[in-house]
């Protein structure tokens, strides 16, 4: 058990099989599943454990594939350009105009023909690799629920209006505004913590070949 721990990685049994058990969980007992015989076979049998792992690289997929697309849109990296903008303030998930000025002119100097600022991040990630991962697991997960609970919300509330004849219209509506909201919560959560393993990887590489 302790090699398939260590050989899965934090990331794996995190973001995608954890999430992939509470994605499953929350999804059969919201919709009364386990109310099903085949489904109840799943759950308590070793099956469950592929199962979980699947819906949680679905999810994983499809938000990494949502916002790739977002970007592909928009003809630029959003959260990325965020963290290459100036900002007056010194934190984790800004950078100083020092900072930036000294990167901007190290490649303009060394490596004139890396323009993009997405190029520019990819270099430094390739010479800086993060020590750990918990920025990303963690921002991989929020992800992954600010997709499922905008979807759960959405059908779960159409199922109730649906399958439930005397069930009060403001009872669905309600629960799918607290769906929503924690989805708004899990986006925000994702997009702070893909900041911060941005300008981590930025820092380490300007204090450790340009500065």
């Amino acid at each position: 058990m302790e090699k398939l721990v260590e050989k899965l990685g934090l990331y794996d049994i995190l973001s995608i099989f954890l999430t992939g058990v509470i994605v499953l969980l929350i999804t059969v007992f919201g919709f009364n599943l386990n109310e099903l015989e085949e489904v109840n076979m799943i759950l308590n049998s070793a099956y469950v454990i592929p199962v979980a792992y699947f819906v949680g690289v679905i999810f994983n997929e499809c938000g990494n594939l949502i916002y790739r697309r977002l970007c592909r849109l928009l003809g630029k990296n959003i959260l990325l350009e965020k963290v290459f903008k100036k900002s007056i303030k010194y934190n984790i998930n800004s950078s100083s105009d020092l900072e930036l000025d000294k990167l901007k002119n190290y490649f303009e100097t060394y490596y004139p023909e890396i323009k993009t600022i997405d190029d520019r991040y990819q270099f430094c990630k390739q010479k800086c690799k993060p020590v750990s991962n918990n920025d990303q697991t963690i921002g991989a997960m929020a992800r992954s629920f600010a997709l499922f609970f905008i979807l759960f919300g959405y059908f779960h509330m159409i199922w109730l209006l649906c399958v439930c004849d005397d069930i009060c219209i403001c009872l669905p509506i309600l629960e799918f505004v607290v769906c929503l909201l924690l989805s708004i919560f899990f986006l925000f959560r994702y997009i702070r913590f893909a900041e911060k393993r941005y300008i981590s990887i930025i820092r380490k590489f300007i204090y450790k070949y340009v500065i």
